[in-house]
């Protein structure tokens, strides 16, 4: 169950005849889920959500405030909402499934859906065990809309605590370009200094723009 535009390699890029066939698909698929709550008017809704936010995938992910908004009704951004916790549930479980090693298709479907389209900056932390199984998935800290930072201090006493032996990183870029920053490089780098001391190993800070996702250990930057 992958999700448009989840690769680590970059943009979902797609000719016109393609975009086309599968916006057909998607506003069709948004409309039977949106059947049962606004009945006949499922189709002009679900066009006006895609229309809007992109995709599928950008629906599914948006603020449901944001979603009620557009479509002009409360009851179709609970619907969503609903809906987003399902597939967060059904991805988690996904990801705790298996050992988590670095920008697996899956991890980033499960960060799409939980932060990519935050509308402030927010880090995450998955703590991981000496198998790389899933202990906790934990925020860490939320930002403005251009920034967050975090303490590697705060985040090595948590995996301690949590007796983890790695650890990624993952936060999201409101603005839509997945790029890493100069601190958001130098923050990683910090961090990685910092866990090695009590050999808990950084596998990869994970940054998610809206179409997009980049990792620092894909791009040699870490």
């Amino acid at each position: 169950m992958g999700l448009p535009g989840t690769s680590c390699a970059g943009a979902w890029n797609e000719d016109s005849s393609a975009a086309l066939a599968r916006r057909t698909v998607e506003v069709r698929l948004l409309a039977s889920v949106l059947r049962p709550v606004v009945g006949d008017d499922c189709e002009t809704s679900a066009e006006t959500l895609i229309e809007e936010f992109g995709s599928l995938s950008d629906v599914m992910a948006t603020n449901p405030i944001l979603i009620s908004s557009a479509a002009g009704r409360s009851d179709i951004g609970v619907a969503i909402a609903t809906i987003r916790e399902v597939l967060g549930h059904i991805l988690l479980y996904r990801v705790s499934d298996r050992p988590i090693v670095g920008c697996s298709s899956q991890l980033v479907d499960y960060l799409r859906i939980q932060m990519a389209f935050e509308s402030r900056e927010q880090l995450r932390v998955l703590y991981l065990n000496c198998k790389n199984g899933l202990i906790r998935d934990e925020i860490v800290s939320h930002g403005s809309i251009s920034d967050t930072s975090f303490e590697p201090r705060d985040i090595v006493r948590r995996a301690l605590q949590l007796d983890a032996a790695a650890l990624i990183v993952a936060h999201n870029h409101p603005s839509g370009d997945a790029s890493p920053s100069a601190a958001d490089i130098f923050l990683t780098r910090k961090l990685i200094r910092s866990t090695s001391a009590f050999d808990i190993v950084v596998h990869d800070h994970i940054i998610l723009g809206r179409n997009d996702v980049n990792s620092l250990r894909q791009l040699d930057l870490i």
